[in-house]
């Protein structure tokens, strides 16, 4: 039985030639971007104007299932534990050492 010695190697990424037309957008605090923006999103809702009760209906299926008010278990991580709490009414979870 022969084995080969070929080596496999993960897929490398490669860097595309040429201009990125979308390098400008990384300049997210300029008056250009913010209102090209306004008008991708303006656009977005125009499309979606009429899923407006499925979107709220998703939403709130969505948030009926979540626990407003939790704190997760602390995990460890070097000499501290870290844990997640979130409050009802907060849009975002705090994160606590």
């Amino acid at each position: 039985m022969s084995f080969s010695n070929a080596t496999s190697s993960a897929p490398i990424a490669r860097k595309a030639d040429g201009p990125d037309p979308y390098a400008w957008l990384q300049n997210r605090d300029t008056d250009e971007v913010l209102d090209y923006l306004k008008a991708e999103n303006a656009w977005q809702e125009q499309q979606l104007a009429d899923q407006t009760g499925l979107r709220e209906s998703l939403f709130q299926e969505i948030k009926g299932r979540i626990l407003e008010t939790d704190l997760s278990l602390p995990s460890p991580w070097g000499p501290y534990l870290y844990y997640t709490r979130t409050a009802e009414g907060d849009e975002y979870a705090r994160h606590y050492r």
